[in-house]
């Protein structure tokens, strides 16, 4: 017997009133509308918290293929006036890295405010897998745009946000659409203090655009296998920063990158970046960097000049500024100064780029 329905709520779950649990809070999934939540461009397909296709149609590097289930640049953004909200995480795993804060590789944090306008708030301290944590207080009801970022090197099996009941939920302000960027374990966001400091982050703020950060640690190598599997976004903008890790064969693997990109996209801005250097301890990668940034800019200079006019090529060597490596952890891995100076490097120019899209 078909079963007939005889409200709304029946028809469709999410429109029914919900009531507080034991805690006196409502919950609702992260994903669930009028809930945003980016950063996961296949999630529509596969309804995970990924940074890839679950089952790809070229096969992933191992590397990528684990780091994919790291939430980096992931975010929800909502609208509400409850005087309290509590975060219900469950984490895949609880791994810690000696050399990164646990708030950045496995903390959430919350920032307030309307888009370019946002404003740190607090962020998630827990050794648990799975816990709820008050993210934010206050003692009188306003309503206002809340943005949370999830962790930079975990993944994350569910989110819930709880409300207080009877507080509104409404969507944000809308974004403009996503940057796409590619590269290492920098821009995936080793080592900031917490998700908000990492590149991407900050660039999404500053430009009110949403990221999708596909940086992976030690494997953005730049395989075509990788490059046919990006092709698939649609991007305002694809960024490539994997000089740092394709360093002893850039000069094969970034052509064709491009190319299988181009051939998707033949409008789409393609902006290349070349790694920053490192302390001295890292000879053999910035011996090559050099050649490396030599053949970036000849590259792209030939490709201009066959005809291509949406693609740019910069000298990132010097992105820390007076600081260089005294802006990273370890020679290498940027710390928040270290993010922060490379998102002030990129902003002019990212902002001429995608203002001509306007």
């Amino acid at each position: 017997m078909t079963k007939k329905f005889r409200t709304i709520e029946e028809c469709d779950n999410r429109m029914a009133t919900k009531t507080a649990d034991s805690t006196g809070l409502v919950w609702f999934d992260a994903a669930e509308a009028p809930i945003e939540l980016s950063g996961f461009a296949w999630f529509e397909q596969d309804h995970v918290f990924r940074r890839m296709p679950v089952k790809p149609a070229y096969q992933l590097p191992p590397g990528v293929e684990f780091l994919a289930w790291h939430t980096s640049g992931g975010k929800v953004r909502f609208k509400t006036d409850s005087k309290q909200i509590v975060l219900r995480v469950k984490l895949r795993e609880n791994g810690i890295m000696d050399h990164m804060p646990r708030t950045g590789s496995n903390g959430f944090d919350l920032y307030c405010g309307e888009p370019g306008k946002e404003t740190y708030f607090y962020t998630t301290r827990s050794c648990e897998q799975e816990y709820d944590f008050q993210i934010f207080k206050q003692e009188k009801a306003q309503l206002q745009t809340f943005t949370v970022n999830f962790p930079l090197y975990q993944g994350v099996d569910s989110l819930q946000i709880g409300l207080e009941q009877g507080a509104k939920i409404l969507p944000p302000e809308p974004l403009k659409k996503y940057v796409a960027i590619y590269g290492t374990s920098i821009t995936q966001g080793g080592c900031a203090s917490r998700p908000g400091m990492v590149t991407s982050n900050i660039l999404s703020r500053k430009l009110g655009r949403h990221f999708v950060n596909l940086g992976f640690s030690g494997s953005g190598r730049g395989e075509p296998e990788v490059a046919h599997v990006l092709a698939e976004l649609d991007p305002a903008m694809f960024l490539l920063d994997f000089e740092a890790n394709a360093w002893n064969d850039y000069e094969k693997k970034l052509p064709e990158f491009i190319r299988i990109l181009r051939e998707a996209h033949p409008e789409t801005p393609i902006f290349v970046l070349s790694g920053y250097q490192y302390t001295k301890r890292y000879t053999p990668e910035e011996g090559r960097r050099p050649g490396n940034v030599r053949m970036q800019q000849k590259l792209i200079k030939s490709l201009q000049q066959a005809g291509d006019k949406k693609i740019w090529s910069v000298d990132g060597r010097k992105q820390l500024g007076r600081y260089g490596a005294a802006a990273t952890v370890d020679g290498v891995h940027a710390t928040d100064l270290g993010f922060q100076l490379q998102a002030e490097f990129l902003l002019p120019r990212l902002r001429k780029i995608l203002a001509g899209l306007e």
